[in-house]
């Protein structure tokens, strides 16, 4: 009796964890960064799960600190802007309340990999990019769910980066997260930490 009471429990808390672990993805983009953009931060095409549609664009112009803008490109009208890569001030326009808001980036000091803060909204999301720079993932800042993960597809020193990115979550738009890759590239491309 007492074997079937412990293999009951063992078995609701596996279930639990299993529960709590699982991600469900809800939206797929592929995300391709132009192979050369010079002195200026680094340029990326986003794209449907079919790899055909091109959505955004996060096109970079030469500025002290780095400028990004983010381009609907149904409406060719920008929809995000992110006017210092150094300090990581950007600004979303949120579609739901029509109206823009600011948001920060903070970086936190690591050799190994890429940590950062995101507040904006009201809300602080961690994201971080292990040692390998395979993955980056963003969550709630005190781990209470996985809201969205960037796969990069391949190493190579001879075509573009190339990534994979899954949202798991409707909490936050899905333009919230380019910003954060875009970040994460450029301090693995130039080996700014900080």
């Amino acid at each position: 009796m007492l074997v079937r009471i412990y293999i009951l429990i063992l078995i609701t808390i596996v279930g639990t964890l299993a529960v709590k672990n699982s991600s469900t993805v809800l939206r797929r983009y592929y995300i391709k960064k132009d192979f050369f953009s010079g002195l200026k931060l680094g340029q990326f095409s986003i794209f449907d799960s079919t790899q055909k549609n091109l959505l955004y664009r996060l096109k970079s112009y030469y500025k002290i600190g780095g400028k990004l803008e983010l381009i609907d490109q149904s409406s060719k009208k920008v929809i995000g802007n992110l006017t210092n890569a150094k300090g990581g001030e950007f600004s979303l326009f949120d579609s739901s309340s029509n109206q823009w808001i600011n948001g920060k980036i903070e970086r936190l000091f690591n050799m190994l990999d890429c940590k950062a803060i995101i507040k904006w909204n009201k809300r602080s999301i961690f994201m971080q990019t292990k040692f390998a720079w395979l993955t980056t993932t963003f969550e709630h800042e005190y781990h209470s769910g996985l809201l969205a993960k960037v796969k990069k597809r391949s190493i190579s020193f001879i075509s573009t980066n190339r990534y994979d990115l899954q949202i798991l979550s409707n909490d936050l738009p899905d333009t919230f997260y380019f910003f954060g890759l875009a970040i994460a590239d450029q301090q693995k491309s130039y080996g700014r930490k900080g």
